[in-house]
């Protein structure tokens, strides 16, 4: 299982399956690290940003009011490791065996290059979820909007735009603004390239 805290649990119960939630690694033999109540198992590591190691959850004071869960959960050994874009920490993964374990240095890295991966595609998915909610607030907005790339493509217009334009622009491929043509006050035409747009894509002004 994955979640943001994201957790994939052990395969056959000591084949190393694995939960996502978010956590740091630091080799911790029982009781380090594990220091705050979590949904999911009880457990929850702060402040860190590398994995944490429990061999063995009967191992130190800290973990012993927890005991009861990891009997219920039939869980011996724990792994928490950081689902983290950067320095934003996104969840954890976590990895569980039945039986007390000691986690060599191989699983680890695969817990790692598996987290690297879920966290990139939660980091994309609340991009996307961001940009979507954008878009849909310049659509609210009631005036003409657009926007374009470094080169002048139109990479997005709002519906009063398309009504000012009288057209429908075509994304990527419309350069400069999304009208056939623009003119002066007077009726004289002037070149997309060299309207208001243009010059302050080319000059910065």
């Amino acid at each position: 299982a994955v979640t943001q805290n994201t957790t994939v649990s052990e395969g056959a119960k000591g084949a190393g399956g694995s939960s996502s939630s978010v956590a740091a690694r630091r080799p911790c033999r029982g009781s380090r690290g594990t220091r705050a109540r979590d949904a999911s198992l009880g457990v929850r590591v702060e402040g860190e940003s590398a994995p944490v190691l429990v061999d063995d959850v009967r191992e130190g004071e800290s973990l012993t009011p927890l005991l009861p869960v990891f009997a219920a959960e039939g869980i011996g050994a724990l792994a928490f490791v950081p689902l983290a874009i950067g320095p934003k920490l996104l969840g954890k993964f976590m990895l569980y065996y039945a039986e007390p374990h000691a986690f060599d240095e191989h699983e680890v890295m695969t817990a790692q290059t598996i987290a690297a991966h879920v966290a990139f595609a939660i980091d994309q998915q609340e991009h996307r979820e961001s940009e979507r909610r954008y878009r849909d607030l310049l659509e609210c907005v009631g005036v003409a909007i657009y926007t374009t790339d470094a080169d002048g493509y139109i990479t997005f217009y709002n519906e009063e735009a398309a009504k000012l334009w009288g057209r429908e622009a075509e994304i990527g491929v419309d350069r400069w603004c999304g009208s056939l043509g623009v003119c002066t006050p007077e009726g004289d035409p002037i070149a997309l390239e060299t309207s208001q747009i243009g010059i302050t894509l080319r000059t910065g002004h």
